[in-house]
């Protein structure tokens, strides 16, 4: 389904701009300058008034947690399926608010790497996602409430390599 927005202006992320221009889409970008009618489009928004940038990115989120709730209870009460549906939904709120790229620094029950897969196999819409899994912490430390613990480089190195076999990027 192409998409063009027509009158916009466009801000390419440095220093130029276009004004009154045309972009036209299919999930990526496909032609952006003036109105081009060889092309056939299957909705048309008015962009008069509107910018478009380049996608954000956000390089720290833990995508199933809500971050304005609490963090230790979110982490304590969650389930695998409750994990899966706050990150679907988190990432439709990066992807609505103009985030196409997030990192995710650590997800309960490897949440982030099941959505991951699930967006890359379109199965589900989202922005792109570098997954980490679970969070790795020594016993006790830092985010032990929803990571695994381990101690020592064995376990540590173990534990890494179990995170990128089942896809980890991060």
């Amino acid at each position: 389904m192409i998409t063009l927005i027509k009158n916009v202006t466009i801000f390419d992320g440095k220093k130029n701009k276009i004004t009154n221009a045309a972009l036209y889409f299919d999930k990526k970008i496909i032609k952006i300058g003036n109105v081009d009618n060889s092309i056939h489009v299957d909705e048309i928004i008015d962009g008069t008034g509107c910018s478009c940038l380049p996608g954000l990115i956000n390089m720290h989120v833990h995508i199933d947690i809500d971050p304005y709730l609490d963090f230790a209870s979110q982490a304590k009460e969650s389930t695998p399926g409750i994990c899966m549906m706050r990150a679907y939904t988190n990432a439709l709120k990066h992807l609505k608010s103009g985030t196409t790229t997030i990192r995710s620094l650590g997800s309960k029950f490897d949440s982030d790497i099941e959505l991951k897969n699930a967006i890359e196999m379109n199965i589900v819409n989202g922005p792109r996602l570098f997954a980490s899994g679970v969070p790795l912490t020594m016993t006790g430390g830092h985010g032990h409430l929803f990571s695994q613990e381990v101690d020592g480089c064995d376990e540590v190195m173990k534990a890494a390599r179990l995170q990128l076999k089942k896809g980890a990027d991060v």
